[in-house]
């Protein structure tokens, strides 16, 4: 899902409009129950369906989601709307709400929360973002993320498809939110713990455990690969890359590898042949790399999320504690860094009865 940039392109309305843009308007809304949709006006677009503008009943801005079917598929629609407005009932402030679902006899329609500011790649990849952006800030980022994760987990719903693309950034204050659960799962009451089998999400945040079968060719694996695409996430934060291919320790072991390979394969392989699994800091970082404390910080806490045995990975509410606790001493550090920053200031001089004596 690539949504329209943040406020870098959008385009500004007045309060008025021409007789010719009304015509306009008027010609591309299209009616969908309460809601009137812009078909011109396209949000993003990915693998599942189209998001336009839309007004509901009361003219606020929302986000519509179409999602066609064809002849093949078009029996999957009761069973999908069905799922989509199981989700209608999640409410936290780093979840994109989902107000509706409708369904018509080839579409479903997801009606929910409008958040034009673009992409988490958009936010921080952008032309005017990339140096403005603070380590604090993509810290601040990274634990939404996981507050988001952990709500879901909490409520026993898997996302299965964790990316970058699929979490909006929100301005004013700046907040990050996951969307698009198009590939989500609503576990029944008391099944928390079950397995499931459907291969679904993006090959390059994929867990091992999708490529690793049972003995009668059956995919297994349970909500913490949740755990793992976000670990890749907040990995691609600090790398600003997508992991399609990732770097390898060795020539020989990137000549036997086709263009392609994931890391989650690779960690696959390792283990599916016995050989000790790579961890995945140690794929994706240029070896010359000196980062900061805090982000070498981050990348323990990557790793914890991104073991190739699953049932070893932190938990959502593991992941949200560690970063509690590396923003607030982050926070301190800022703060500290600020107050000496004034104090070298203030000993320079020493201020008497509005004049100005230079002490040093």
């Amino acid at each position: 899902m690539q949504p329209e940039h943040c406020a870098l392109n959008r385009t500004k309305e007045g309060p008025h409009k021409t007789q010719q843009n009304c015509s306009v308007d008027c010609l591309t809304m299209l009616s969908v129950s309460e809601y009137r949709v812009n078909t011109h006006k396209i949000l993003g677009k990915g693998s599942f369906g189209i998001v336009h503008k839309a007004l509901d009943k009361n003219g606020a801005d929302v986000a519509a989601k179409r999602i066609d079917f064809t002849a093949k598929n078009i029996n999957r629609i009761p069973h999908i709307a069905s799922d989509l407005k199981k989700l209608t009932v999640l409410e936290h402030e780093n979840i994109v709400r989902i107000f509706n679902v409708l369904k018509e006899e080839e579409t479903i329609w997801v009606f929910m929360e409008l958040c034009n500011h673009g992409d988490l790649v958009d936010y921080l990849q952008g032309d005017e973002a990339a140096s403005s952006i603070s380590d604090h800030e993509k810290l601040k980022l990274m634990l939404d993320i996981a507050k988001g994760v952990e709500y879901l987990h909490s409520n026993n719903v898997i996302h299965r498809d964790i990316k970058p693309r699929n979490i909006l950034v929100s301005c004013e204050p700046v907040i990050a939110k996951l969307t698009d659960f198009d590939s989500g799962k609503f576990l029944e009451e008391g099944c928390s713990t079950s397995l499931m089998t459907t291969n679904v999400g993006t090959m390059a945040f994929k867990a091992p455990e999708f490529y690793l079968r049972t003995d009668s060719g059956e995919l297994n694996y349970h909500r913490n690969i949740d755990i793992y695409a976000m670990g890749l996430t907040f990995l691609a934060m600090i790398q600003k890359t997508m992991f399609l291919i990732p770097k390898l320790e060795t020539a020989q072991e990137a000549s036997e590898l086709s263009p392609g390979y994931t890391i989650g394969m690779l960690m696959a392989e390792r283990k599916r042949y016995g050989v000790t699994p790579m961890e995945v800091v140690k794929v994706t970082l240029d070896p010359t790399e000196q980062g900061s404390l805090l982000w070498n910080k981050v990348r323990r806490e990557i790793l914890k999320m991104t073991h190739v045995e699953p049932s070893e990975r932190a938990s959502a509410a593991d992941v949200v504690q560690s970063l509690k606790t590396l923003t607030s001493a982050e926070e301190v550090a800022r703060r500290m860094t600020k107050m000496s920053l004034h104090v070298s200031i203030l000993s320079q001089y020493v201020w008497l009865g509005g004049g100005k004596v230079d002490i040093t």
